[in-house]
């Protein structure tokens, strides 16, 4: 089964990823990831034995250039490719607007994020259909919630 998992940014937030998605790897072999990340970041998801696809994005500069026409294209050429895959599952681990609208446009059969009590932008739970809150701080284990 492959899952999309949308973790865009930050260095230090990728890297928390890591724990789970090894974890994951160890109990269920299969299991892959095509994970979208921010094109600085690109090189990170290889490292990791079950990230089958690493989809770049560029909202940061997207969002500095938004009224450009290339902007658009690339808007829509990501969309695209993201709808090109049929995932049963996608998980937004950044727990913003953007990346649960974007976990929203690929349709998935479960798109899960964090709850209300977890979620850096609240508005952004409404466009997922499985919530999950943690209790810990501990970003590593929130995240490893996220994936059972």
């Amino acid at each position: 089964m492959r899952i999309l998992l949308i973790k865009t940014s930050s260095l230090g937030d990728i890297v928390h990823c890591f724990d789970g998605l090894l974890a994951c790897y160890k109990y269920r072999p299969d299991i892959s990831f095509d994970w979208v990340v921010e094109e600085p970041f690109k090189e990170l998801p290889t490292l990791l034995p079950n990230v089958h696809q690493v989809i770049t994005t560029n909202i940061r500069q997207w969002r500095k250039q938004l009224l450009h026409q290339n902007t658009w294209r690339e808007i829509a050429h990501q969309l695209n490719l993201l709808k090109s895959h049929s995932y049963p599952i996608t998980i937004d681990a950044q727990g913003l607007m953007r990346s649960a609208i974007l976990g929203y446009l690929t349709h998935p059969e479960c798109l899960i994020g964090y709850g209300k009590n977890t979620i850096k932008e609240p508005l952004g739970r409404y466009f997922y259909n499985r919530k999950i809150n943690v209790a810990s701080h501990h970003k590593p284990a929130q995240f490893r919630l996220l994936l059972s």
